[in-house]
């Protein structure tokens, strides 16, 4: 059968600040800036979503996870094209952002170079991931883990980074025009006075990562 198409539209509701938890299946992600000033994030989600919102304060806790009708969908003896889980999701550019991702195998595609992500947690299986990380967002915190993925991170111009990777070492590849090793650790040499520069830990099993 094939998956159902839902939108969704959660609004920003006058909110200074939010942290959006994604549980992601199988399939393909796409997530980028483009929500209306009023709109926290909007977007297409074949397989369904389930969303729960939180308000603490100033700031909005979301959960956005696969709904139990798409988890029936989308089983290995029950697979087609159609019924893959892809979202495409849009968010707010002007309000700090915690984001978190959680997916399986699939395909990654995360454009977050005009959004204000303070603070950054993507954990895959085994997928494909590609993402750039923000241009102007000041201070951004970073984690990357995965098993057998493939992962290239793209740090924008202007961005200084400071770069700490474990696991599997052999499939680490950082620029090291832009991030000399010094030590255990990659880094811009402007990183301290940087106005806007990462801290990105990468922890990758069997899989590789190629840092640009």
């Amino acid at each position: 059968p094939e998956a159902v198409v839902e939108e969704a539209t959660l609004p920003l509701e006058g909110a200074g600040e939010a942290r959006i938890r994604f549980s992601h299946g199988a399939g393909r992600l796409e997530v980028g800036a483009g929500a209306p000033a009023d709109v926290l994030a909007t977007g297409t989600f074949r397989g369904g979503v389930e969303r729960q919102v939180q308000r603490q304060g100033d700031a909005l806790d979301v959960h956005l996870q696969v709904s139990e009708r798409g988890k029936g969908v989308f089983m290995p003896w029950n697979w087609n094209p159609s019924a893959s889980l892809d979202w495409r999701v849009s968010l707010n550019g002007e309000v700090p952002l915690a984001l978190d991702f959680e997916t399986d195998a699939g395909e990654s595609r995360l454009d977050l170079t005009d959004l204000r992500v303070t603070d950054l947690r993507f954990k895959t299986e085994a997928s494909s991931t590609e993402i750039d990380l923000p241009a102007h967002a000041g201070h951004t915190n970073a984690k990357i883990e995965g098993g057998a993925a493939s992962v290239i991170v793209r740090v924008p111009a202007g961005v200084a980074a400071r770069i700490q990777a474990q696991g599997g070492l052999s499939g680490v590849s950082v620029d090291l025009a832009r991030f000399p090793r010094m030590g255990a650790v990659y880094q811009s040499e402007d990183y301290a006075s940087a106005a806007n520069r990462v801290d990105l830990h990468m922890d990758i099993g069997l899989g590789s990562v190629d840092v640009k």
